[in-house]
């Protein structure tokens, strides 16, 4: 794996934990009246996203990310289209590769293996959303 910069990684990091945030929201919104337990679940993994953002955050000290909203809107529009049971093995497949992206790098940034606890956290939901 191709050595990356500390700053190249927390911003790389800050960037798609803020992109995840309005993700979960936004397939949150789809199940709000058909499932709202499930909606309950993605809006909480949504403020987990939120957190994590905010914990590279200040460790980069760089507040001009904002998220982007391409994955915002075209996930929740691929779990209309694909079904949950589809896109959440993917999504599941994300955060566990989060998970492990994180791994190496916890000794020298500390604040990072709670995210990283929560990645692994969120793979496993959506492997349980799947059959919800």
């Amino acid at each position: 794996m191709k050595k990356v910069s500390d700053e190249k990684f927390l911003k790389m990091s800050q960037q798609g934990e803020l992109d995840a945030v309005p993700m979960y929201l936004n397939i949150a919104k789809i199940y709000e009246k058909k499932n709202p337990e499930l909606a309950k679940i993605l809006k909480g993994m949504a403020a987990d996203e939120g957190r994590h953002a905010s914990v590279f955050k200040k460790i980069s000290g760089d507040s001009s990310l904002r998220p982007k909203m391409l994955k915002a809107k075209a996930v929740p529009a691929l779990v209309k289209m694909f079904g949950k049971k589809m896109m959440f093995k993917i999504i599941a497949k994300e955060e566990y590769k989060a998970y492990d992206m994180y791994a190496p790098w916890i000794e020298k940034f500390p604040e990072v293996a709670s995210v990283q606890a929560d990645e692994k956290r969120h793979g496993d939901l959506c492997m349980k959303i799947r059959e919800m």
